[in-house]
C-alpha cells in the first residue's frame, strides 16, 4: 500500500509518501507557486508509486482563504481521476489519535523517532526562525498514523 500525507498551509505544503513501511518521498511545496505546479509534482508522484491512498491534513477552519479552499478542491478532484481513497485529518483528529503529541516539537520529535531519515529537517526546523519544515513532518504523520490506524491492509 502507497499512502501519500499531505499538510496544507497558507504558504507551503508538505508531501510524504510512504510504501511498505519506508519513507520515500518527503518536500515542500511552495504556495507562492501556481496551483497547476502542485498538481503536475502530485500527478507524476502518484502515478510514479502507484498512490492509493491520499491523507490530507487540513488547516483550521480560519485559516482557509479562497486560495486554500481552490487548491484543495483542485487537489480532491485530481485524487479522484487517480481512483485514489480520500481521508482529511485535523489538529484534533491528530491529536485524539496521538494523545502524547501535544505540541509541534512532540510532532517532530515522535516523528523523527519513527523515520529516521527526517533528522536532518529536524536540524533544520530547530534552527529556523520560521517552521520551514513541519508541514513535512505533519505530512508524514498523518500517512503514518493511517497506515497504523485506519489500513486495513497493514
Amino acid at each position: 500500500m502507497v499512502v501519500l500525507g499531505i499538510s496544507v498551509g497558507a504558504r507551503r505544503t508538505g508531501i510524504a509518501i510512504i510504501a511498505n513501511k519506508e519513507l520515500i518521498i518527503w518536500q515542500t511545496l511552495t504556495i507562492n507557486s501556481i496551483t497547476e505546479t502542485h498538481q503536475q509534482v502530485l500527478s507524476r508522484y502518484v502515478a510514479q508509486f502507484r498512490v492509493s491512498v491520499v491523507i490530507i491534513k487540513l488547516p483550521p477552519d480560519t485559516h482557509i482563504t479562497k486560495r486554500i479552499a481552490d487548491l484543495l478542491q483542485s487537489l480532491i478532484t485530481l485524487f479522484q481521476q487517480f481512483g485514489c481513497a480520500i481521508h482529511r485529518r485535523t489538529d484534533k483528529s491528530i491529536k485524539q489519535a496521538l494523545p502524547t503529541i501535544k505540541n509541534k516539537e512532540d510532532l517532530i520529535d515522535f516523528t523523527t523517532n519513527q523515520y529516521p531519515d527526517l533528522i536532518p529537517e529536524k536540524g533544520k526546523e530547530q534552527s529556523n526562525k520560521n517552521t520551514y519544515y513541519i508541514k513535512i513532518f505533519e505530512a508524514v504523520l498523518i500517512a503514518h498514523q493511517y497506515l497504523l490506524s485506519d489500513s486495513p491492509h497493514y
